[in-house]
């Protein structure tokens, strides 16, 4: 049953709406005396796009799992996530992306090459740039969820996802004199992560992201496994098709790419709920979580899909490509919702225990710290939620 699934669009009408990536003036200091002004700017290049330059594909912002269990007594235990997009009067709906200097970001690939990933992240402290907004002056609403259950044979993985466009730039810095002309690199540069096109719901010129949720059965799901094979097929797709695949444990179809690595052994334990029936609802507002309120923030796991890409496709025979892929999916991999809206989005995440004699247990992914930008702090987790269930 791999691969046979749900897919459910929760909006009525859609549209594309784009950004471009265009040069952009950091700051400038001029001497009216002598009519000179020195320019400094920042020219994009961009290394990849995922998934071309021409076209849109899946992009995750949440996964639901349920680890497989043969519990010997009548029962079911679930995890459901939604999102509810709302988008009303005048409201700014913008995407936030990360910006990493050159330097900072080799050095946390050598941290990365050493093995130790958490340092490599802890060390880096990016700023936090709007790559992506629009406004609305009407009103719509997209509301979707996902979910996982124990036991079944239906659905064990669930997705939540959208569909978009992003692309991985290099900024140059340059620094012009006007109005002599002359330009000259300064040495500096930085890497980012920006969504270029998306798909959105629109009514009466009020627009939110379509979301999509996709759910499957899967005989087998075992995070340390999936990690050992993505890892194999991103830095060598040819071994990984002569010897890496586990034809009993494949990696799962998920519509939007995931770097499963990320998830294998950074679970954070959350709670347990006891003998059922419990239930226990998690809800919060603003998925920009200013001050990292929750601990279970969502976001555009974008860094995935073009880890995925580099990994697989661009940079396959180059022997550092493990440390950059991990760097950039764990780092470059979640963009935030954020709004000037009140109650823009809530996310829920429902779990149920009605198992008479087994307890049940929740994990969810907890990567990256929370980053303070101009007094204001961040949480860019990658939004995964695990139950298994114990006597």
């Amino acid at each position: 049953m791999r691969g046979l699934a749900k897919v459910s669009p929760g909006q009525t009408t859609t549209t594309t709406v784009t950004t471009t990536i265009t040069t952009s003036t950091v700051s400038s200091i001029c001497w009216w005396r002598t009519y000179t002004c020195y320019v400094w700017y920042l020219a994009p290049h961009v290394i990849v796009w995922y998934p071309n330059d021409t076209g849109m594909a899946p992009i995750s912002l949440a996964i639901a799992l349920a680890q497989p269990s043969s519990v010997s007594e009548l029962g079911s235990a679930s995890v459901s996530i939604s999102l509810l997009v709302f988008s009303q009067q005048i409201n700014q709906f913008s995407i936030n992306g990360l910006t990493i200097a050159g330097s900072a970001f080799d050095a946390a690939l050598n941290d990365a090459e050493a093995g130790d990933l958490s340092q490599a992240i802890s060390q880096l402290s990016p700023p936090l740039g709007t790559t992506f907004a629009f406004t609305s002056e009407a009103e719509v609403q997209e509301n979707i969820s996902t979910g996982a259950n124990i036991p079944t044979t239906i659905n064990d993985i669930g997705q939540l996802y959208m569909v978009g466009q992003v692309a991985l730039v290099n900024w140059t810095e340059y620094v012009t004199v006007w109005p002599y002309g002359l330009s000259w690199p300064t040495g500096n540069w930085y890497l980012g992560l920006q969504l270029t096109e998306v798909e959105v719901a629109e009514s009466n010129g009020a627009v939110a992201p379509v979301i999509y949720a996709w759910e499957a059965y899967d005989p087998c799901i075992n995070l340390n496994e999936w990690a050992w094979e993505q890892q194999l097929l991103m830095q060598d797709p040819g071994d990984f098709y002569g010897y890496g695949i586990n034809s009993t444990c494949p990696l799962p179809n998920t519509p939007a790419p995931v770097i499963w690595q990320d998830y294998a052994t950074k679970l954070t334990y959350y709670t347990t709920l006891n003998y059922g029936p419990t239930y226990r609802d998690i809800a919060y507002v603003d998925l920009s979580v200013n001050g990292g309120e929750s601990p279970l923030g969502i976001g555009i796991d974008a860094g995935s899909a073009i880890a995925w890409i580099i990994g697989t496709t661009l940079m396959a025979s180059q022997p550092e490509i493990g440390a950059t892929v991990e760097v950039i999916g764990a780092l470059l991999g979640a963009f935030q919702y954020q709004s000037n809206s009140v109650a823009e989005a809530v996310n829920e995440i429902i779990i149920i225990n009605n198992f008479p004699s087994y307890h049940v247990n929740v994990y969810f992914s907890n990567l990256t710290p929370v980053y303070t930008v101009s007094g204001q702090s961040f949480t860019l987790p990658k939004e995964l939620v695990l139950i298994n269930v114990t006597s």
